[in-house]
């Protein structure tokens, strides 16, 4: 473990992902009522007003003349965030936003705690990375605060599993996503 393993300044940002693009299918209601499918699907990584004026671009190619409304139908990798018929297009480019950033991870920690700005904050903050497990965790933060010299004299007398969770209770907390312990910081200093 590195001294900026612990570091709570080395958050996510300095890490690189690499995530699907959200988007959404985005229906003229017009011809819905009508029972006609006409629609598009947009990227949702690009400026809102970019957006909009798709969406604009659609309604004015509808078979329906003077289609005015749309509705969200459909969405694709906004992981478990919801997208609903009357999302916003900026909230949903907001949301985009995050998603590409952040990940399954970034919906976890807003799930958690149910704020976008939050949630960067936690993660960009107080990220320290995957830890094999919380015991594994809590042996590096043994090690990086007392030495390896004690260590080496005491080893086979630490309970890293009893240490782990006096740690977790008010030092350190996690996420699993996937199948992979995500830990973080304490997060008083995020507030």
């Amino acid at each position: 473990m590195t001294n900026d393993s612990l570091n709570p300044n080395a958050g996510i940002h300095n890490r690189s992902f690499v995530f699907a693009k959200p988007t959404i299918y985005v229906a003229c209601l017009a011809s819905y009522n009508n029972g006609i499918l006409h629609g598009v699907w947009l990227d949702m990584t690009q400026s809102a007003e970019k957006i909009h004026n798709e969406i604009w671009v659609m309604l004015t190619n509808s078979p329906i003349p003077g289609a005015e409304d749309f509705a969200i139908h459909d969405y694709e990798n906004f992981y478990d965030f919801p997208i609903c018929e009357n999302t916003g297009v900026g909230e949903a480019v907001d949301i985009a936003k995050f998603v590409t950033q952040y990940g399954r991870l970034g919906a976890a920690v807003f799930d958690e705690y149910g704020c976008i700005e939050f949630a960067k904050k936690i993660l960009d903050n107080n990220y320290l990375g995957v830890k094999e497990s919380k015991q594994e965790f809590a042996k590096e933060v043994f090690e990086e605060t007392y030495g390896c010299d004690v260590l080496a004299k005491i080893l086979t007398y630490i309970d890293y599993e009893k240490y782990s969770s006096d740690i977790f209770i008010d030092s350190y907390f996690s996420i699993t996503v996937e199948h992979k312990l995500h830990v973080f910081s304490g997060y008083e200093e995020t507030f």
